[in-house]
């Protein structure tokens, strides 16, 4: 499995906006092959910030599948301009190791758990996440 994860800073004031848009954008995505999950949550400490999961079964479904497809520029065309930078956008491969790095790293996970007002799912962030 791979996990997406994606933080997009929407233009402020336009959160109710994004938002609804994304109702309509996430059937794209859900529909896409090789799609298992996402989870979209807002940040409490900057309102206009989202923290977007996406799990994929293979990268090349997020790769070439999506991302090649006319159904990411749908997606793309459905959401309001946001602003994502290639270091907010990351991708990782869980697997049964990573679960281990999440145990010990506690603070990491709390702090993200407030900061997004989200309980994580034990294995579904990955390590360089919760990098100190």
């Amino acid at each position: 499995m791979v996990l997406e994860l994606a933080i997009l800073n929407v233009l402020p004031g336009r959160e109710r906006e994004f938002e609804t848009a994304f109702t309509s954008a996430e059937r794209i995505l859900s529909s896409s092959a090789g799609y298992r999950d996402h989870s979209l949550k807002r940040c409490i400490e900057k309102p206009s910030r989202y923290l977007l999961l996406v799990e994929w079964e293979r990268l090349e479904d997020h790769t070439e599948g999506f991302r090649g497809s006319a159904a990411y520029q749908a997606w793309k065309s459905l959401l309001p301009r946001t602003e994502l930078s290639p270091r907010e956008l990351s991708l990782r491969t869980l697997s049964a190791l990573d679960r281990p790095l999440l145990r010990l790293n506690r603070g990491a996970l709390a702090h993200l758990a407030r900061q997004y007002s989200v309980v994580p799912r034990r294995g579904v962030l990955p390590p360089s996440l919760l990098a100190a």
